[in-house]
């Protein structure tokens, strides 16, 4: 893939998000306590910036990476919803205090949104898998930080049933490409036209669904979410009730 080829515009509210998260961990590090105290007004600026940046690509219809990420209007629309929410949990934390830093709180929250708008696009199985665990990883963190005994326990209980549902997603994946030779989820559908369903392949694509379900709490895969939702901080609860869905 050369780097040159890339339309740079067409990803431009990931590098956004992606810059912002960065910078508002560096500011953690280096900050003072008044300077960090202006990290969620700047993650704030941040989101407001890939917002407007995202309507420039309204009706926009490409691919990016080789075919594995898709900019449409569906993905457009997933993706708003995804940034008007995050600021609104951002504007819901403003005036309340972390337990962990506020540049660390932000950028998990960003990093898990870059993830989630990277899972909007993907078209390849490949990218769906390292935009999700993109958008799990950070909220592990996020949903731990209040650092009391009941938001570990759901801290802990995520990533055990984050951990299971990767290696379902994983095994079901490997199943399909196996079968097909095929991870582009379009070639994975014209490899598939016409023939039957093998029981295996049908096993594996079963297996992507349910751990897919499983990280994004769908139905009826969402039994976890009551506990963890519970031990998280609020507005965590509230950014993992639509964020993740959003991407799915």
């Amino acid at each position: 893939m050369n780097l040159m080829q890339i339309e740079w515009n067409n990803i431009m509210p990931e590098l956004i998000i992606f810059g912002v998260a960065i910078a508002v961990l560096l500011g953690e590090m280096y900050l003072s306590a008044n300077g960090k105290r202006m990290l969620g007004g700047f993650s704030l600026l941040g989101i407001a910036a890939a917002l407007f940046s995202l309507t420039t690509l309204y009706g926009v219809e490409a691919t990016e990476f080789m075919g594995m990420f898709s900019i449409g209007l569906t993905a457009t629309v997933l993706k708003g919803i995804l940034l008007v929410t995050t600021a609104l949990v951002v504007l819901a934390t403003l005036r309340s205090r972390t337990t962990i830093g506020e540049g660390e709180f932000y950028s998990m929250m960003l990093f898990s949104v870059l993830g989630t708008m990277f899972m909007a696009s993907a078209t390849d199985l490949i990218m769906l898998f390292i935009a999700l665990e993109l958008t799990v990883l950070p909220a592990y963190i996020l949903v731990g930080s209040k650092k009391t005994a009941g938001s570990a326990e759901a801290a802990l209980k995520y990533f055990l049933l984050g951990l299971v549902a990767s290696v379902i997603l994983l095994y079901g994946m490997s199943l399909v490409y196996g079968l097909t030779g095929q991870t582009n989820f379009t070639a994975i559908a014209d490899a598939l036209a016409g023939q039957a369903i093998q029981p295996l392949l049908l096993v594996g694509m079963v297996m992507i669904v349910v751990g897919l379900g499983f990280k994004v709490a769908a139905v009826p895969f969402h039994f976890w979410a009551p506990d963890v939702y519970e031990g998280a901080p609020v507005p965590v609860a509230s950014f993992l009730a639509v964020g993740p869905k959003a991407g799915g």
